[in-house]
């Protein structure tokens, strides 16, 4: 009779462990998947960002062939060698940015368009979204580095130099502020919200394939 009680109990026991085991399972599964559709949605902000970024480019160079060539004659026609050094300077400089800043937003939007968090395991994503990140950083360095290049070709261009000093380093001031904010309204509230989204939820789901 003991016996009997007894195997009814590790029954009894068994049957709610084999219950409390698919609970956990079922809460394993809804919070890997509220992590995969939160890291997805960011996924999804960032491509949408790439792609603005790349149509921009494209329809800012296709702008500027066109003033560009409706603009030769009159070139030919500007009598002052130094505003034709000017005028040139100016155009090569903008060729220039757009020429790598398209390539650099096709790169970049195709590498965050590779990054499948449905196909991938966790760890290849993580891969792929710190291997972004770093790409990120270059991005916001050569951004810096143009803001200062175009700053000096700007006041070169208007001749500041010649102003007073007062007006040159309120000239300065203001570019670094304008280059500065842009910069950083962009990349920290746009970009790195939504990146570092992604990287706190991958992580949150390494931990969990880890258990």
């Amino acid at each position: 009779m003991e016996l009997d009680e007894l195997k009814r109990s590790w029954n009894e026991i068994d049957r709610h462990l084999q219950e409390k085991k698919l609970v956990d399972e079922k809460q394993i599964a809804k919070l890997i998947e509220n992590y995969k559709t939160t890291a997805r949605r960011s996924i999804g902000h960032l491509v949408g960002w790439q792609r603005f970024s790349l149509w921009v480019s494209i329809i800012a160079a296709t702008v500027c062939i066109a003033c560009g060539v409706w603009l030769i004659p009159a070139y030919w026609q500007i009598e002052e060698e130094q505003t034709r050094h000017k005028l040139l300077a100016i155009c090569l400089f903008i060729a220039f940015t757009l020429l790598i800043g398209g390539w650099w937003d096709w790169m970049m939007y195709k590498k965050i368009r590779q990054i499948h968090i449905d196909e991938m395991r966790v760890a290849e994503v993580s891969r792929r979204i710190a291997s972004f990140g770093q790409w990120i950083r270059y991005e916001v360095i050569a951004l810096c580095v143009w803001a200062i290049a175009f700053s000096v070709l700007y006041y070169w261009i208007m001749n500041y130099r010649h102003a007073p000093l007062e007006a040159q380093v309120c000239a300065i001031t203001c570019f670094v502020l304008v280059d500065g904010l842009v910069i950083y309204f962009v990349y920290r509230k746009i970009v790195y919200k939504h990146l570092n989204n992604i990287k706190r939820n991958i992580n949150e789901l390494k931990e969990i394939c880890t258990e």
